[in-house]
């Protein structure tokens, strides 16, 4: 029960992970698991994603094979028709490239009523951390993970 408790504690804090490593054009990604294929044709995604212009996530963290942690958000991936594929904790699928495309952080107009000092300090749903991003922070090209 403490060890289930502790999980979800640790969890929780991904979504803030994952808004600092965007704020400071960062990335951070488990090791990968060889002889894993679903692992390795992630880490093969993950290294083309710059070149190809496909959206970066800031954060990946492998807990068990198939189940990650991406952008703060715990999912299982598995592989079909040649792509990876990705089914939330609701049984929402959708390819890779396209959950991540989703997700990405879209330039706003200008905040409404809010001034620098109050954005900082508001706190955000798990779900949402990436969405809520101030523009100043959201990448504005997907990034290339790191080698």
């Amino acid at each position: 029960e403490s060890v289930k408790h502790e999980v979800v504690e640790i969890l929780a804090t991904m979504p803030k992970l994952t808004a600092r490593l965007y704020a400071g054009g960062r990335h951070v990604y488990s090791l990968m698991v060889p002889g894993d294929l679903v692992d390795e044709r992630l880490h093969d995604y993950l290294r083309g994603c710059g070149p190809r212009g496909d959206p970066a996530p800031a954060l990946v963290c492998r807990l068990t094979p198939k189940e990650y942690v991406i952008d703060g958000m715990r999912v299982f991936l598995s592989e079909a028709n040649g792509q990876l594929v990705v089914r939330e904790a609701n049984g929402g699928t959708a390819p890779l490239r396209e959950f991540l495309r989703q997700r990405m952080p879209l330039p706003r107009a200008a905040p409404q009523q809010a001034s620098p000092h109050q954005s900082g300090q508001q706190q955000m749903p798990q779900h949402a951390a990436r969405q809520q991003m101030p523009p100043q922070q959201a990448p504005r090209q997907p990034m290339s993970p790191p080698r």
